[in-house]
């Protein structure tokens, strides 16, 4: 019982560790990522056309 205890007090720290990491690497690949992936996109067409 104590080891199950145990478990379900660990199992929220690692989901909400994984929610934050996932959450700022997104931010900082939404943030690079959508601000050069359209900007070189657009850019390229433009110019070919």
């Amino acid at each position: 019982m104590a080891d199950n205890n145990s478990s379900g007090s660990f199992m929220p720290f690692i989901v909400g560790a994984l929610v934050v990491v996932v959450g700022i690497m997104g931010y900082f690949m939404f943030i690079e990522g959508g601000g050069d992936e359209p900007e070189i996109q657009i850019d390229l067409p433009g110019s070919s056309d």
